[in-house]
């Protein structure tokens, strides 16, 4: 099994377990724009995947304490970054998560889209995770996304010996 760094608390607010749904990001205003902008950036910098996918399944599991779980399952279009190397993605957010609401309340709209996912994993106390972002596969999301991407590339070939 390959070991993964302890997550950085940094990045809790980047790997939310959730998912935006910004069509056009360059439509935001101000300090959302920024943000956005900045978060992406992030994620794209500090995943350790990023994958094109479509929604086809969100599951609801409750368990015996009424703790509700969403188990969003995807197909693989496309691997942007990382190796992924099952045809499904399984994406779980528990209502402990930062992004539960996010996916509670827009369980429609998740369905039967595509959407680029970043990944970073990690391992705690010798178990392997990870946590993830859902955000809406645009034309002007994707664009962007590898955009910043073959910046990383650029980035990773320079630092090389």
């Amino acid at each position: 099994m390959h070991r993964f760094p302890r997550f950085p608390p940094e990045l809790a607010g980047i790997f939310d377990h959730g998912v935006d749904l910004i069509e056009n990001p360059s439509a935001l205003q101000g300090q959302w724009k920024s943000d956005w902008f900045h978060e992406l950036r992030t994620r794209v910098e500090s995943a350790d995947r990023i994958v094109l996918l479509s929604v086809h399944t969100i599951r609801t599991d409750t368990d015996p304490n009424r703790r509700t779980t969403y188990r969003i399952v995807a197909t693989v279009l496309e691997e942007l970054y990382g190796t992924v190397g099952d045809d499904d993605v399984l994406l779980s957010v528990s209502n402990s998560d930062r992004g539960y609401a996010g996916v509670q309340l827009n369980q429609s709209r998740i369905l039967n889209q595509r959407f680029i996912v970043f990944i970073r994993r990690f391992t705690d106390r010798g178990i392997l995770g990870q946590h993830w972002h859902l955000s809406l596969a645009t034309t002007p999301v994707l664009d962007e996304t590898l955009r910043v991407l073959r910046g990383r590339a650029s980035s990773a070939s320079v630092e090389s010996p």
